[in-house]
């Protein structure tokens, strides 16, 4: 209820010396980059960034945003221990200026539940080159499902906002996130911004 409640959840969780998350990077966006030739990544949500040092350490040159000072701080560490550079940025999804026809790939693994969303979509396409990806997975369940996560996709919802882009892969279905080791149901989106 309170402005700050997702900072401050999220500081406690990133901070902890025994994280209750899968700290390598997703492996449906390592997937998704392999064989392109690395350019300009947007981690969206970056938490502690797995991805975004992922990226780095294949070449990728990366800025990330996310609203835990913590998550951040971990990092720009995780970085340095890597030998690799990135952007970290604190802000929210909301607030970031995605920019135009800036990013070759924007990630957003378990990231804002407005993915799903017509408008934010337009952004993420606004703020892609002609061909760039956009890779998301998250947890789903329908919109008329009782009761939902508020991280929750429903995955009609996201394929009817992806309808301008390509879609290279889809899946809904039942599988072990990185954020529990029990199955639950995810989805998991591939997509190209159109070249024309």
């Amino acid at each position: 209820e309170r402005d700050d409640a997702w900072p401050l959840m999220f500081d406690r969780i990133y901070k902890s010396a025994t994280p209750n998350f899968d700290t390598k990077p997703n492996a449906l966006l390592m997937a998704a980059v392999a064989g392109r030739a690395p350019g300009r990544a947007l981690d969206i949500a970056m938490g502690q960034g797995r991805n975004a040092v992922g990226l780095a350490v294949k070449g990728w040159t990366v800025t990330g945003f996310d609203v835990s000072a913590e998550g951040l701080a971990v990092a720009r560490a995780q970085a340095a221990l890597a030998g690799v550079s990135l952007t970290a940025i604190q802000d929210s999804d909301s607030h970031f200026d995605l920019g135009t026809n800036q990013w070759d790939l924007i990630a957003v693994i378990y990231g804002p539940a407005s993915i799903a969303d017509d408008t934010y979509v337009a952004r993420l396409e606004r703020a892609l080159k002609p061909g760039g990806l956009v890779v998301v997975e998250s947890f789903a369940s329908d919109r008329s499902a009782a009761p939902r996560r508020p991280v929750d996709l429903d995955p009609a919802d996201l394929k009817r906002a992806f309808a301008r882009f390509e879609l290279l892969r889809f899946e809904d279905g039942p599988a072990v996130s990185d954020w529990d080791p029990q199955t639950t149901r995810l989805v998991r989106v591939v997509a190209q911004k159109r070249r024309d």
